[in-house]
């Protein structure tokens, strides 16, 4: 348990989301400066996230492509956690309230995402299954593009 938490508090994503919250807590406003590279640093994400799976897939002695840790991978992903968050929306349109339409779309959409790339920074970082967090986000990836508009139309987005 202690060596895991050691591993965790080691992703400095923890760090950087602390910080985001904290400072948008504080109420002070952003510097234009964020806003205007920000939208450039965006595009920048795709090619880094392809650049660290194509790294860690080289680093491999052989593709090993794991059934079992694959499908619990895509279960969890691709069905429970957007028929989850789909629960969700219904309960706040139905009792809650808290949110509007927009805000359900976004949450869907962002469900129904493939693996993100930074998992295999998280698992190289970790010392966990590189190649097979580098293959399970590879074929989530190529898995999205038969997924994502089969989704949209279940979910009533099209």
């Amino acid at each position: 348990m202690r060596d895991s938490l050691r591993k965790v508090l080691k992703i400095p994503a923890i760090y950087a989301a602390l910080a985001a919250i904290l400072y948008n807590l504080s109420g002070l406003p952003y510097p234009g400066a964020v806003e205007t590279y920000g939208h450039y640093f965006i595009g920048t994400w795709v090619v880094l996230g392809m650049m660290i799976i194509g790294i860690a897939l080289a680093n491999e002695k052989s593709l090993v492509f794991n059934k079992g840790f694959f499908a619990l991978l895509m279960g969890i992903k691709l069905i429970l956690w957007p028929f989850f968050v789909w629960g969700f929306v219904m309960l706040d349109q139905t009792l809650l309230f808290l949110f509007d339409r927009d805000i359900y779309v976004m949450l869907l959409i962002f469900s129904i995402t493939p693996l993100p790339s930074t998992a295999v920074s998280f698992a190289a970082s970790l010392d966990l299954h590189t190649g097979e967090t580098s293959m399970a986000v590879l074929l989530s990836t190529l898995l999205s593009i038969i997924y994502i508009p089969l989704a949209f139309f279940i979910f009533g987005f099209m």
